[in-house]
């Protein structure tokens, strides 16, 4: 199975104060012919970080996944994709 492919990158960082918290800014990619947006980046209390795919959140407070790969080996190379990209542009 052929991975997806992450182009045209850009973020926009989060303000200072959320960025103490580990929300260190918003993802907006084409992953192969499909644009999306609200990609978060954090980092984690253990250092590393995490991209985490937007969703919304239902009447009861649960979490309805907006843009998710099915594919966990799909999800994990979006994932290095995306701060490979960031890495290179000096954002991390």
């Amino acid at each position: 199975m052929i991975p997806p492919v992450v182009s045209k990158v850009s973020f926009r960082p989060a303000p200072e104060l959320d960025q103490r918290d580990g929300l260190l800014g918003w993802v907006l990619c084409v992953i192969d012919r499909y644009q999306v947006d609200g990609i978060t980046v954090r980092r984690q209390l253990d250092q590393r970080l995490a991209v985490v795919y937007p969703s919304s959140r239902g009447r009861g407070g649960e979490f309805h996944p907006i843009f998710l790969p099915i594919d966990a080996s799909d999800r994990l190379a979006i994932g290095e994709q995306i701060l490979a990209h960031l890495g290179k542009a000096g954002h991390l």
